[in-house]
C-alpha cells in the first residue's frame, strides 16, 4: 500500500493493489451482554453465533446484529441521527461501503452457524438480504478446493449485477483467489494471527476487467 500510494512517474505497477481498510466496531451492551464473559466481561464471538441443528442459540440477538450491520438496529437509530456525519459506517447501510461490498465473505465458528445464518437471512425480516445469493460453503457437502468454490462462481454469475454472501467457517479462506470478493466479516474468535490475516487477505485480490477500448479497468481501487 505504501508503495502504491508513494509511486510518482507513469504507469504504477501497483495500482491494480486493492486498499485494504479494517475495521472493528463496538457493539451495543443489548447485544453484546448475551455472550460476555470472562473475568473482564468480554465479548465472546464464538458464543454469540454459537449454533446447533442449524439454528443460532442467541438468535434473537443474531437478528438484533443482522438488523445493526444494514442500519436498521431500532435503538441506535436515534444516536446515529445525533451523530450524522460521525456515526460509525455499518457494511451494509453507509453508502461508501455499500457500493462495494457487492460479495462478501463471512468467516463464523462451525458448520453448524454458517448453516443456521443461511436459514436467519431468508426470513421474512431480512428482506434486505433478499438481493443476495447466500452460498453454505461449510460442511462434507461443500467438497473442497475447486470444488468448493464453484458454487461461489455459480452464485455471482456477471459479478458485476449480482450480490453474493459467502458463508464458511474454514473452506476458502486459504489458497483460493475470488477477485469479486471485496469484504470479509470476522465473526469467530481466532488466537492465531496467520489465520486471522490469511483470511483476511482473500479480499486482496486485484480485480480488473478489459473495457470496450481493450483498456484496464481497476475494480476494486
Amino acid at each position: 500500500q505504501a508503495a502504491k500510494e508513494a509511486w510518482q512517474g507513469g504507469r504504477n505497477p501497483y495500482a491494480q493493489l486493492p486498499k485494504m481498510v479494517m475495521m472493528t466496531y463496538q457493539l451495543p451492551d443489548s447485544i453484546s451482554e448475551i455472550a460476555s464473559r470472562g473475568e473482564f466481561d468480554e465479548f465472546d464471538l464464538n458464543e454469540f453465533f454459537r449454533a446447533e441443528d442449524d439454528h443460532f442459540l442467541h438468535e434473537e440477538y443474531v437478528q438484533k446484529w443482522l438488523d445493526l450491520i444494514r442500519g436498521a438496529y431500532t435503538e441506535t437509530i436515534v444516536t446515529e441521527l445525533k451523530l450524522g456525519k460521525e456515526k460509525p459506517p455499518m457494511p451494509f447501510s453507509d453508502s461508501r461501503l455499500l457500493s462495494y461490498l457487492q460479495h462478501t465473505y463471512w468467516f463464523l465458528p462451525s458448520v453448524a452457524a454458517c448453516r443456521a445464518m443461511s436459514r436467519l437471512l431468508r426470513k421474512r425480516c431480512n428482506r434486505f438480504f433478499d438481493d443476495y445469493k447466500v452460498v453454505v460453503a461449510a460442511g462434507s457437502e461443500a467438497g473442497m478446493g475447486a470444488q468448493a468454490v464453484e458454487p461461489v462462481y455459480d452464485a455471482m454469475e456477471d459479478p458485476q449485477r449480482t450480490r453474493t454472501i459467502t458463508l464458511s467457517c474454514g473452506k476458502l479462506s486459504t489458497g483460493v483467489t475470488v477477485r469479486p470478493w471485496t469484504g470479509i466479516l470476522m465473526l469467530r474468535n481466532t488466537t492465531s494471527p496467520e489465520t486471522y490475516f490469511q483470511a483476511a487477505f482473500r479480499v486482496q485480490s486485484p480485480w480488473t476487467i478489459k473495457d470496450e477500448r481493450g483498456e484496464e479497468v481497476i475494480l476494486k481501487p
